[in-house]
């Protein structure tokens, strides 16, 4: 009998696979990946509990297969429970979500990510510190919060970024305010850096353009596209020097014609 923590989640896609190959006999594991946005690799490891699942896998593929937000958060539970045979599920599971707020909500979370691939990166709060300019209780409780949901794991000394590609959050009033902070926050460094970073190591540019709004789902499609495509060429694995951040504005200079 499984005992790897998600069950209940991993007999739900076993499940769906199933009946979507009973409806369509040429509709295999390989197409269920892509729909979900995964490797067919991966997803058959976690399908066979060879891989660990985390709160954001299940909000990604959630969302992939338009599950409502109380089913999400339903499986989410389940898996706390599993993992930890919790009698106060609720409970945990709000404790979670606050944490996820936090990492949502302060840009320092995904900037330790990145950082941990940096060539000659430390586990230490103190050098970490330095080198995001925050200070080392933002450092401690950053890398606390991020173990509690999953997306860090320390062992003997060493930080393992477990995250994959499975960061994300759910696009309910609570989230998007967190997201807002971090926005704000990061754009505010972006102005910051016009000073501080000299021109050669940066890029602060813009293009005018008279715009009809009706092209502006198309607008948002492209700059969502350049971004994956973007990260997907330079964002490195090894051999990284720092970390940089992206932001891509677009919004109308005019105001509103009476």
């Amino acid at each position: 009998m499984e005992t790897t923590p998600g069950t209940t989640f991993r007999n739900f896609l076993r499940n769906e696979l199933k009946e979507r190959s009973q409806k369509n006999a040429s509709y295999s594991l390989r197409a269920f990946a892509k729909q979900l946005g995964v490797s067919a690799a991966g997803l058959s490891k976690v399908m066979s509990g060879k891989m660990p699942l985390s709160l954001s896998f299940i909000e990604k593929i959630g969302d992939k297969l338009k599950l409502s937000e109380e089913q999400v958060q339903n499986h989410q539970i389940t898996l706390l429970s599993e993992k930890k045979g919790l009698n106060t599920r609720e409970k945990e599971f709000e404790f979670i979500e606050q944490e996820r707020f936090e990492i949502i909500k302060e840009w320092y979370h995904y900037g330790i990510l990145n950082l941990m691939r940096v060539e000659g990166f430390k586990p230490n709060a103190s050098w970490v510190a330095k080198r995001l300019g925050i200070t080392i209780g933002e450092v401690q409780g950053a890398v606390e919060r991020l173990q509690n949901v999953g997306l860090l794991k320390v062992e003997d000394s060493k930080w393992v970024d477990v995250s994959s590609i499975f960061i994300s959050h759910t696009n309910n009033k609570k989230f998007s305010e967190a997201a807002k902070e971090n926005q704000k926050q990061l754009f505010t460094k972006a102005l910051s850096a016009i000073d501080e970073v000299d021109f050669k190591e940066r890029n602060h540019t813009g293009t005018g353009v008279a715009f009809s709004l009706k092209d502006l789902d198309q607008v948002k499609e492209f700059i969502n596209k350049f971004r994956k495509e973007f990260a997907s060429r330079f964002d490195r694995q090894h051999g990284a020097d720092d970390v940089y951040q992206l932001s891509v504005a677009f919004f109308p200079l005019t105001k509103k014609r009476k």
